[in-house]
């Protein structure tokens, strides 16, 4: 799950409108850099899954999906090590956060008011 304050420090520094767009555009891309990871994995490419995984973790860490973050990071340091199967390995648990990720982000724009501070939920 991705802690809400990410998005919500960006919607306070630079409003709702630009984390939403931030968040959008993060998962809009999430696909085609896990692909792209999987891709240079499969090819044996030490030097592609760095880049990607470097890609994916910097991107994850700026939206506030740490576990995922930390998981490609992960996988980042045993390519850039020349480690092959390490970095393979690494893959799995990058993909058993996406769905957690996706579902926190989605749940944290949720919240974004249109001022850029966070709705409080309503007591009853």
């Amino acid at each position: 799950m991705v802690p809400n304050h990410a998005l919500h420090d960006m919607a306070a520094d630079l409003g709702a409108d630009v984390a939403r767009d931030f968040a959008g555009l993060y998962l809009d891309a999430l696909e085609g850099r896990v692909h792209r990871l999987r891709h240079a994995l499969a090819r044996a490419d030490t030097d592609e899954a760095y880049t990607a995984a470097v890609s994916l973790y910097t991107a994850s860490w700026m939206v506030g999906a740490q576990d995922l973050a930390d998981a490609a990071h992960g996988v980042a340091e045993s390519a850039r090590s020349g480690d092959l199967e390490g970095a393979r390995s690494g893959l799995t648990p990058v993909e058993e956060e996406i769905p957690g990720s996706v579902a926190g982000i989605t749940l944290a724009v949720s919240e974004l008011a249109s001022d850029g501070i966070r709705r409080r939920a309503r007591s009853r």
